[in-house]
């Protein structure tokens, strides 16, 4: 490499925007209380999972949640503009539900309608800690959530080929992801209780909207 001018160049954005936040866990036990109270809504009907108890919030709920998580929906909004050059609106909640997961249940791999999903997990994961260490394989560890977008070669796999997040949750965590792109949760032989917040958004402003 030789020293010249400065080089002008254009980086491309490649792949799905997906964010992480960290949240309080003041929030995490504040909706945890209220989908406890929401059983009488059974919301398995509308939903991928292999799972006895998800439950759907009302619209009462839908505010609240709004005004505790608004702020984190608000930067991913910004942060979807400032990748992609398109003006959207900003964001509207359209749906969201509570999964109570134990052991033996699968969330398989799906995705989820409108433009944006979530993923919240609002409770403490350590007791999974015990399972995920003496866990062996090259798959997925138990009760990770897996991320998933393009395709894979085994025979030829550069390290620019990264299809897969595979992410250990903690209490607090949140993922914002376009709700097109596939997820799942690996399933788990604990006596555990892992509980997360899903829901899905649309852009307001969206030239085109096919839901």
């Amino acid at each position: 490499m030789t020293e010249s001018d400065n080089t002008d160049y254009e980086f491309f954005h490649w792949g799905p925007l997906v964010c992480h936040y960290k949240t309080p866990f003041g929030l995490s036990e504040n909706i945890n209380t209220l989908g406890r109270k929401r059983k009488e809504n059974d919301y398995r009907a509308d939903l991928a999972g292999h799972l006895d108890h998800e439950y759907g919030f009302n619209k009462d709920d839908h505010d609240l949640f709004v005004k505790w998580y608004g702020k984190y929906f608000d930067s991913y909004a910004e942060a979807y503009k400032e990748r992609f050059g398109t003006a959207h609106g900003g964001m509207e909640l359209t749906s969201l539900w509570i999964n109570f997961m134990k052991a033996g249940d699968f969330n398989p791999p799906h995705m989820h309608t409108q433009h944006v999903s979530f993923v919240l997990f609002t409770s403490d994961t350590s007791g999974l800690d015990d399972e995920v260490a003496a866990w062996k394989g090259t798959g997925t560890a138990p009760g990770d959530l897996i991320l998933t977008y393009g395709e894979h070669s085994y025979k030829y796999s550069p390290p620019w080929t990264i299809i897969n997040h595979n992410r250990h949750p903690k209490k607090g965590d949140l993922y914002i992801f376009p709700a097109l792109l596939k997820h799942w949760v690996a399933p788990y032989k604990s006596d555990f209780e892992r509980v997360s917040v899903s829901g899905n958004l649309k852009f307001r402003e969206m030239v085109s909207d096919p839901f």
